[in-house]
């Protein structure tokens, strides 16, 4: 029983001892004043019949005559003042016992009433226990539910999973009848007829929202709260997520172009590999390096040379499809990943990557325009594995610089 529930409980028994107390001090009062009072008019009839007495006495004693006639008279007084005498102690009786018996019930209902109060307060009070309890026990199961359904998202790596792991969160841990969550904008969904809200989670990244129905008889101060803390758990587990990619990316793209590093380029190049080989699917492989970029360096000075290089990436972006990617491998050389094995196609994208660099229009001098040497190789027409296939298309590549630069050859050029 919590404290506050104990303490009005003897609260109470003490007010109610305490009148208890009071009702008997009146019953004795009452009872020994009544008492008394009887006693006085018990007293006051001894007297009068003792007078009756003893005037009946001189009358029977008295010779006959003026004196016995007054004796006579003066017994009959005597006498009707004994018979009042005991109608006033027998009303004076009444009085006392009607008094004690007023008295008596009086104490009995304060008592009772007392009794009676403290009952209905112990009772009333049981239930407000119970019912905390009750409470207690359902917001402990879901706090559980909840800590739960967040250890297991914890599992999530990427915004998709976690998005997936709230769509299984524990929707009877917070009444909710529907859930739904939504990157960027409040997700749409029917409602069957219930309330439902619509609240934003996190704003990091694009936003993450989420729309609620809370199922009838349900969505009270405990759902709400529960509501609240999934939400929260949500919403930190959110931020750990783009933390965690915005690392990934970081670990993965180059620092001054933006574009996949070398790191990416092995691991996409080993699937892109195993890929091929087990759906006899090729690809292109192409080395791009750029010419004269030293003389970039050396006129310009090394942060126009990195904007040179954001540049040219950027133009050779730009040219691919979307399927295709390129990577900065290091210093002025990058990669580019090919979904076809035309030789006609790949020759004609890649002279366009060409095109796009050299149309940068940047000369540091000395006749020596920045442009764009380019050797490639295709898998697994040209190579059987993956270094071997890198080999090739370097080996494509120093055939393009040794040729005069600013030229697109492939391995089959060989």
């Amino acid at each position: 029983m919590p404290p506050r529930t104990a303490v009005q409980i003897r609260r109470y028994a003490v007010l109610w001892s305490l009148a208890a107390a009071v009702a008997l001090v009146l019953v004795i009062l009452t009872s020994a004043g009544a008492d008394r009072y009887r006693s006085d008019a018990a007293g006051r009839a001894r007297a009068a019949h003792a007078a009756e007495a003893a005037a009946l006495h001189q009358w029977t004693s008295a010779p006959p005559g003026a004196r016995a006639t007054r004796l006579a008279a003066a017994a009959g007084r005597l006498s009707a003042d004994a018979a009042r005498a005991d109608a006033d102690a027998s009303a004076a009786n009444r009085a006392a016992d009607l008094a004690v018996l007023v008295i008596t019930l009086t104490a009995l209902a304060v008592m009772l009433a007392g009794g009676g109060l403290i009952l209905h307060k112990a009772w009333r009070l049981a239930g407000e226990t119970d019912s905390r309890r009750d409470r207690d026990a359902r917001w402990a199961e879901q706090i559980e539910q909840i800590l739960g359904w967040s250890s297991r998202a914890k599992e999530a790596t990427t915004r998709s999973q976690l998005i997936g792991f709230a769509h299984m969160a524990p929707r009877d841990a917070i009444g909710a009848a529907c859930l739904s969550i939504a990157e960027g904008a409040p997700p749409r969904h029917s409602s069957h007829g219930l309330a439902r809200i619509t609240l934003p989670v996190d704003s990091a990244g694009e936003g993450l929202h989420a729309s609620v129905c809370f199922a009838r008889a349900r969505g009270d101060e405990l759902d709400h709260h529960a509501l609240d803390l999934m939400l929260g758990h949500l919403a930190a587990l959110w931020r750990t997520v783009l933390r965690q990619e915005e690392l990934e990316r970081a670990a993965g793209h180059d620092a001054l172009t933006g574009l996949p590093n070398r790191r990416t380029f092995e691991s996409d190049l080993r699937r892109r590999v195993a890929m091929s080989k087990r759906r006899a699917l090729g690809f292109t492989l192409a080395m791009v390096d750029l010419d004269h970029f030293k003389d970039v360096n050396d006129s310009f000075g090394h942060p126009e040379g990195d904007a040179v290089l954001r540049r040219a990436g950027e133009a050779i972006r730009m040219v691919l499809r979307g399927s295709d990617r390129i990577y900065r491998l290091g210093g002025e050389e990058f990669a580019v990943l090919l979904e076809t094995t035309d030789p006609a196609g790949v020759a004609d994208l890649l002279d366009r990557a060409r095109q796009a660099v050299r149309s940068l229009a940047i000369d540091p001098g000395a006749g020596r325009p920045l442009s764009a040497s380019i050797g490639w190789a295709v898998f697994p027409a040209d190579a059987d594995d993956r270094a071997e296939l890198v080999r090739t298309a370097d080996t494509a590549l120093y055939r393009a610089k040794a040729t005069g630069r600013d030229r697109v050859i492939g391995s089959q050029a060989a």
